[in-house]
């Protein structure tokens, strides 16, 4: 019976995140901008309709001037950062969502590549430029912090994770890379990533994963 106990408990204390997981990534992590706030160190908290960009890596804020990030200077006095009853904030200088706080911290770190349609050569090929200079071309035509980018332009959203324990931060960008934090338990997760069929562009799949290696 304590296996069975063990897998339920970690199944429902990550049901309301699962919830939030649901979300077609473009390079925005939300599909539109919404009501949310900005808590500073102060303990002031500024309301605004907030996104988070995964290519710029920034949070923007859309008013009636337009979309735009947090201002440089400002960034050192935020604490949190909600956004539909998500959490992120700086770490080691990055935005980063807190997906799960206890014993161990997670974190993910939203990331995007893009690329620019290029121009049609011979024999009708086209040539892509890589992600830095398909931002300098968005940025040109003023549609970085649009929600929508002109035709053509192709995103891949992907993302990093963090696992705080004992003090101790580790990153890994891939499951080889988190199965090798838990050497001991390597069979085991393999058995799990297998049944539950994870990938690591699954934050949720990602989030049981880590619950799991981390029983007792």
């Amino acid at each position: 019976m304590k296996p069975i106990f063990y897998m339920l408990a970690f199944c429902l204390s990550f049901a309301t995140y699962a919830q939030t997981q649901t979300i077609e990534f473009t390079h925005y992590v939300f599909p539109e901008f919404s009501a949310g706030y900005v808590l500073m160190k102060s303990g002031e908290k500024k309301a605004a309709m907030l996104n988070y960009h995964s290519l710029l890596e920034e949070v923007v804020f859309e008013d009636a001037q337009g979309k735009r990030a947090i201002a440089d200077g400002e960034l050192p006095q935020v604490d949190t950062v909600y956004i539909r009853g998500r959490k992120f904030f700086r770490l080691n200088e990055m935005f980063v969502e807190l997906a799960h706080q206890s014993d161990y911290d997670l974190y993910i770190q939203y990331k995007c590549d893009i690329k620019y349609p290029g121009n049609v050569g011979a024999f009708g090929q086209t040539s892509q430029t890589s992600s830095n200079i398909s931002y300098s071309q968005v940025a040109i035509q003023g549609t970085a912090y649009e929600l929508a980018l002109p035709s053509g332009y192709k995103t891949k959203p992907y993302q990093h994770y963090w696992i705080k324990k004992d003090g101790e931060l580790n990153q890994f960008k891939n499951l080889n890379q988190l199965l090798k934090l838990y050497n001991d338990k390597k069979s085991l997760g393999k058995a799990f990533i297998k049944e539950r069929k994870i990938k690591i562009s699954n934050t949720n799949g990602v989030a049981q994963l880590v619950a799991y290696l981390e029983m007792d």
